[in-house]
């Protein structure tokens, strides 16, 4: 979420700023998960999150970042199509 909204939204790129900005969204009080510094600030500096996620094919990434990239690959796809098949239609 954080990687996507950053580049399509211009959300701030500092975890703290990212879930203040979250924070003031008009969302449920008893959301499951809420966005949490702590949650995000170690994968806030990975070097590929710095690439524009809606050019995935270009995004670059180091071998010990595989795993994390794969992963935010598939939230970027799935939020990416919610945005576009649901709010955006709107």
């Amino acid at each position: 979420m954080h990687w996507l909204l950053r580049w399509e939204c211009n959300f701030p790129a500092r975890p703290k700023e990212f879930c203040e900005r979250i924070a003031r969204l008009p969302l449920r009080e008893d959301l499951a998960y809420k966005c949490d510094y702590r949650n995000i600030r170690e994968i806030s500096t990975l070097s590929f999150l710095n690439e524009d996620p809606r050019q995935m094919e270009r995004v670059r990434y180091s071998k010990n970042d595989e795993a994390v990239f794969l992963q935010l690959r598939e939230v970027v796809w799935a939020l990416r199509r919610e945005l576009l098949d649901n709010v955006c239609r709107h």
